[in-house]
C-alpha cells in the first residue's frame, strides 16, 4: 500500500530543520507545503551544483556469463548516460504600507499574514513550473512533468503505456492525472548546493517605497527567493492519464481502466505512487465508485499519516489545483 510518508528521506521542511539558517524560515516552508501538494510529498535532495544537478542513468546493464568448473568468464561493463537537470528560481519583494501595519491590533501577526500570502504565491508558481515548465521553449525554465510525456500510447508495438489518453478532442476541455513514484532513485526534487532547501526570506525592515509615478510612502519590505529543480532518474516512475474531459457533456472522462493501465506500466506496477488530479477529476472518481451497478474495486478512503486520504488501488489521490483544464492534447506515437 502506498504511503505519503517517506521515513528515510527528507521532505522540504525537514531539510530546513537540519540547516542552521533554515529554522527561521520554517513558517514560510509550512505555508508553501500546505498549499502545494507536490512540495509536501516530494523527496528533497541537495544538488551537486548551484544551478543544476548532474547524474548518471543506467542504459545498459553488464551481462554475466554462466561459469563452469575450470572455465573463466569475461568482464561485464554497465553503460551509463549522463544527464543534467536544471534549477529554476522565483524571487520577489513583498511590500506593505506602514499605515496598514500600525492600524492592525497585532503588527507582528499582520506582517506574518502578509508574508504567508507571498509565500503561498511563490510556492504555487514553483508548482506550475514542476508541472508545465518547458526548457526547450525557455532556457530559464526546468523540464516539467507534462512536457516529458507529450505522447500517449498508440497501436505501435513497443511504445510505453505510461501515458494513456482518455480521448479528449479539444484543448478547451482537456486535463490530466499525473502519477509519481517519489524516491532518491526514482523521482525527486533538488535545491541548490549549499542552500537551505533553496528558500530565502530576508526582512529588509522599514523603507521608503517608491511608486511608478515617483511618489513615496513608508512601508516594510521583505525579499523572497525559491529555487528548485525536478530530477527524474527513472522515466518509468512518472505516468500520465491525459486528454481527460471534465465538463458535464464530456464523452472522454476519467476511467478506472485508464488509471489501471497507466499505473501497471510504471516501475514495479506503480508501487508507492501518488496520483495528482484536479478537483473535477477527483469528483468523477468518487462518483464512479458509487454509481448504481458499479463494482468498486479501486476507490477507497484509507488512513495515511494519521488522516483519511482518498486512494485508488492503494495509491493516495491528491488534489492538485495547479493542474489546468485547458492542457495541450497529447498525440499518439503512431
Amino acid at each position: 500500500m502506498a504511503t505519503l510518508a517517506q521515513q528515510d528521506k527528507l521532505t522540504f521542511s525537514e531539510v530546513l530543520r537540519r540547516h542552521a539558517a533554515g529554522m527561521s524560515m520554517l513558517p514560510t516552508a509550512n505555508v508553501i507545503e500546505s498549499s502545494t501538494p507536490l512540495f509536501a510529498d516530494a523527496i528533497w535532495m541537495e544538488a551537486n551544483e548551484k544551478l543544476s544537478h548532474i547524474f548518471g542513468q543506467v542504459v545498459k546493464y553488464a551481462t554475466a556469463e554462466r561459469r563452469a568448473i575450470n572455465k573463466g568468464v569475461g568482464t561485464g561493463i554497465s553503460q551509463r548516460a549522463k544527464f543534467a537537470e536544471g534549477i529554476t528560481m522565483f524571487a520577489l519583494y513583498g511590500e506593505v504600507d506602514e499605515l496598514l501595519v500600525n492600524m492592525s491590533n497585532d503588527p507582528a501577526a499582520f506582517l506574518a499574514d502578509e508574508g504567508a500570502v507571498v509565500a503561498q504565491g511563490i510556492g504555487e508558481q514553483m508548482e506550475d513550473a514542476i508541472l508545465y515548465d518547458n526548457a526547450a521553449a525557455d532556457p530559464n525554465q526546468i523540464v516539467g512533468i507534462s512536457p516529458r510525456m507529450p505522447k500517449h500510447r498508440g497501436a505501435t508495438t513497443g511504445k510505453p503505456d505510461t501515458v494513456y489518453s482518455c480521448g479528449a478532442g479539444a484543448a478547451s476541455d482537456a486535463t490530466s492525472c499525473y502519477i509519481i513514484q517519489w524516491g532518491a532513485d526514482r523521482v525527486h526534487m533538488v535545491y541548490p548546493k549549499g542552500s537551505p532547501a533553496g528558500l530565502k526570506r530576508e526582512e529588509r525592515g522599514k523603507v521608503d517605497i517608491q511608486l511608478t509615478d515617483g511618489t513615496k510612502y513608508p512601508g516594510y519590505r521583505s525579499y523572497y527567493e525559491l529555487s528548485a529543480g525536478l530530477v527524474v532518474r527513472n522515466p518509468r516512475c512518472i505516468a500520465r492519464v491525459s486528454n481527460v474531459e471534465t465538463l458535464p457533456s464530456s464523452d472522454a472522462p476519467i476511467t478506472f481502466d485508464a488509471l489501471v493501465t497507466a499505473m501497471n506500466a510504471m516501475y514495479k506496477g506503480g508501487e508507492g505512487s501518488v496520483i495528482y488530479a484536479p478537483q473535477r477529476v477527483i469528483t468523477k472518481l468518487q462518483l464512479l465508485a458509487t454509481a448504481p451497478g458499479t463494482t468498486n474495486l479501486y476507490v477507497d478512503w484509507q488512513s495515511l499519516g494519521g488522516r483519511k486520504v482518498l486512494t485508488f488501488n492503494g495509491s493516495p489521490v491528491r488534489l492538485a489545483e495547479r493542474i489546468v483544464y485547458t492542457e495541450a492534447l497529447t498525440t499518439a506515437y503512431d
